[in-house]
């Protein structure tokens, strides 16, 4: 039996979660929290892959993208927002933004925005930490995207 042309229910779901679910870009997540029946372990590693290079996949995130105004000038409005990201303090019951940076929230909007793009390496190959030591939040979203796409080039 021939594959229908556009995308199934559950790859819709899977492509609406993996856009605007709890994490964003994380296929495996979107996998488990979408697909029925339950992926096994390896399956999770695998499919979620095959999965975004599917024609009707693709096409549903994109829609999905459009839909939501989520195109790569809001994505990178965001992630300005979040480099720009710093500390809160409780104190008595009262919230205050410090003018400390709050790092990992900065990281976690760099790894995000990577992850929508697709700009990591398959999952399945060895992970590479780099320690980063440059202000990122000086950088132009072009020098970033050449900055990350630079990265992944070392990698492979």
């Amino acid at each position: 039996m021939a594959r229908p042309k556009g995308a199934t229910l559950q790859e819709k779901a899977f492509a609406r979660e993996y856009v605007l679910g709890d994490e964003p870009g994380n296929g495996g997540a979107a996998l488990r929290k979408t697909w029925k029946p339950k992926p096994s372990i390896g399956m999770q590693k695998v499919h979620p892959t095959r999965l975004l290079e599917r024609p009707a996949v693709k096409a549903e995130i994109q829609r999905l993208l459009e839909k939501f105004h989520l195109s790569e000038e809001d994505i990178f409005e965001k992630f300005s927002e979040g480099m720009n990201a710093k500390t809160v303090v409780v104190s008595k019951g009262e919230v205050y933004e410090s003018e400390v940076p709050d790092y990992n929230t900065r990281h976690k909007y760099v790894q995000d925005l990577a992850k929508i793009h697709r700009l990591f390496p398959n999952e399945r190959k060895e992970n590479l930490n780099v320690n980063l030591d440059m202000q990122l939040e000086k950088m132009s979203k072009t020098e970033i995207a050449a900055l990350l796409k630079g990265l992944l080039k070392d990698v492979e």
